[in-house]
């Protein structure tokens, strides 16, 4: 889209969302949504991690790349220098505010990285690999009860056209999705229960970027992954 397409958004694509995390001392415990284990880089370094045992997000600031490493292994500790998919970097494009570049590591390469230190308005997650063969996303356009749109919610899934055991197709097409590539992915609507599930994270996301920002929320699109 027109690089000035969200220049009137309150809240825009990809880093803010982020920012809003950080920076949510006061209400970060009462999101209960599950990320993966995210070191974020702007002025400072801060770590952010899903807690299930006390079922909230945990975020720490002034912390060291060893001390992401350390929460990726206690979930992976499978981890090897063979992995193609250990860790996802986005950093924001000065030209795209909107748009943030997503670059898959695996771990030999997320680890010099790391080393080297990472990249200022910068995050580095752990990769989620979806269940079954492809990646699969969940996405989810939501409307809260008092948006004045009037339009329904939407719940989509998102198939990649790569298995994951394609050996002979690059890592990037086989564990991310190629949205700007026509043809690499399958779309289908999503119906039964299990949307509901989906709703109750866009519900819980909502509320806590109204007490956060002070925002009045039209709707909002997000993209989940089940493992």
């Amino acid at each position: 889209k027109d690089s000035e397409f969200y220049n009137s958004y309150p809240i825009k694509p990809g880093f803010e969302f982020f920012q809003a995390l950080i920076f949510a001392r006061k209400f970060l415990g009462q999101l209960n949504v599950h990320i993966p284990e995210s070191l974020c880089v702007t002025e400072g370094c801060y770590l952010l991690y899903y807690d299930f045992e006390r079922k909230r997000l945990i975020r720490k600031e002034n912390c060291r790349p060893s001390e992401f490493v350390e929460k990726m292994f206690q979930r992976n500790p499978k981890l090897t220098a063979e992995d193609h998919a250990a860790c996802v970097v986005r950093s924001l494009d000065p030209q795209k505010p909107y748009k943030m570049k997503t670059r898959l590591m695996g771990w030999k390469e997320a680890w010099d990285y790391l080393q080297a230190g990472p990249d200022p308005m910068t995050i580095v997650q752990r990769y989620i690999k979806s269940y079954g063969s492809r990646l699969g996303v969940t996405r989810l356009v939501y409307y809260p009860p008092n948006s004045p749109t009037g339009k329904n919610n939407l719940v989509t899934n998102v198939l990649n056209k790569y298995l994951f055991k394609e050996t002979d197709v690059d890592p990037n097409h086989r564990y991310l999705l190629g949205y700007d590539i026509p043809g690499s992915f399958e779309v289908f609507n999503a119906s039964g229960k299990a949307i509901n599930e989906y709703i109750a994270i866009g519900e819980r996301i909502v509320a806590f970027l109204r007490k956060v920002m002070g925002l009045k929320i039209h709707h909002v699109v997000l993209e989940m992954i089940r493992d």
